[in-house]
């Protein structure tokens, strides 16, 4: 009467081989997904660096030829936009964006006065320095050098956020020549 009931059970020896097999091949999945989102957090980091050095370039390429560098006449100085893109806090700080030497833009509202970042940016701890440096190969107050670097660190907050220092290990640097229109003679 019982003879067609020759069922087995499972042992604990094959639940434990199982489970052993199943956290087995999780365990190169967790890696490959943890790998990846470091991956896309320093992608993205990257980029938002980009962004703040293609930034300040465009503020030289707009800017008056004399706001570039130190002696400005107005007082506006485009290095003065270095330094960290968050304050103590932890929130983005406002930045005195530069206005355009083209009178036919200053009506249009393209350029606004103040600048604040997305929080976005808090998490890298961005620092961005400016260099401006006249260049006199070629006589008179003609050509100037834009350089821009921002320095970043992924994973950890330097000791002081308002300095730049080498706790900050990625790095990137733009340059740009910009040309004094003005000097120029055709």
């Amino acid at each position: 009467m019982f003879m067609g009931l020759n069922k087995k059970a499972l042992g604990l020896m094959e639940v434990v081989v199982a489970l052993l097999i199943a956290v087995g091949a999780a365990i190169p999945i967790l890696k490959m997904v943890t790998k990846s989102r470091n991956e896309t957090t320093s992608s993205i980091n990257y980029l938002r660096a980009m962004e703040l050095a293609d930034e300040a370039l465009e503020w030289a390429s707009v800017a008056k030829f004399s706001d570039l560098g130190s002696g400005s006449p107005s007082g506006k100085n485009l290095e003065n936009n270095s330094g960290p893109i968050i304050d103590a806090n932890l929130t983005p700080m406002k930045i005195d964006a530069t206005q355009s030497g083209n009178d036919n833009w200053k009506d249009t509202n393209v350029f606004k006065d103040n600048l604040e970042y997305s929080s976005q940016y808090s998490n890298a701890f961005f620092y961005r320095d400016i260099k401006v440096t006249k260049l006199d190969n070629f006589g008179g107050d003609i050509l100037k050098k834009v350089t821009v670097t921002v320095k970043w660190s992924e994973g950890h907050r330097p000791s002081n956020i308002n300095v730049d220092s080498d706790e900050r290990e990625k790095k990137i640097e733009l340059s740009l020549l910009v040309i004094n229109d003005e000097n120029l003679s055709f």
